[in-house]
């Protein structure tokens, strides 16, 4: 199946859902809203016909799925997937219809991603803190040495100046 080869979401990955009027930007975003979205879909999620470019990184697939919890209402939609030369979803683009199908899979997805992305957003914030403090340990530790060394020079040169200070009273 075609997406056995998608390996993971491109850094600069754009998504575009049908529920949302802008895209969501970034690896980690699109790769959380396509997991969520697959829940939502569940075991009912069907592509039928599908349009590959001749380079075979650009798609088209059409699907149909059920959403909603109660009312089970039938979603069609389209996939518009755009591959870098790595393999990686670089533009993921969502068409669906009809709009009271559109309505249940936004209420199902507000359920679940605010939480999941703001679980993310912390660990990446805790990740970027950690690494802070990482860096600052490490260039602390750099400077230390260089503060180290320059002294240890300028002691050195203390020494040269003295001895030949005292050699030149010495010759005298």
């Amino acid at each position: 199946r075609w997406h056995a080869s998608v390996r993971t979401c491109a850094t600069t990955a754009c998504f575009g859902p049908p529920t949302y009027h802008g895209a969501w930007t970034g690896a980690d975003e699109t790769c959380l809203l396509l997991g969520t979205v697959s829940e939502v879909f569940g075991s009912s999620f069907r592509y039928g016909r599908q349009w590959l470019g001749e380079d075979g990184h650009e798609w088209a697939l059409e699907f149909t799925t059920e959403v909603g919890a109660g009312s089970k209402k039938l979603l069609t939609g389209i996939d518009l997937v755009s591959l870098d030369e790595a393999g990686k979803i670089k533009e993921f683009t969502v068409l669906a219809r009809p709009p009271n199908a559109v309505a249940l899979l936004k209420d199902e997805m507000m359920r679940r991603v605010p939480m999941r992305l703001a679980a993310m957003k912390a660990k990446k914030a805790m990740k970027t803190k950690k690494l802070a403090m990482i860096l600052r340990a490490y260039i602390k530790d750099k400077y230390q040495k260089v503060e180290r060394q320059f002294y240890l020079q300028k002691e050195q040169e203390k020494c040269l100046r003295k001895f030949k200070f005292r050699k030149k009273i010495w010759k005298n």
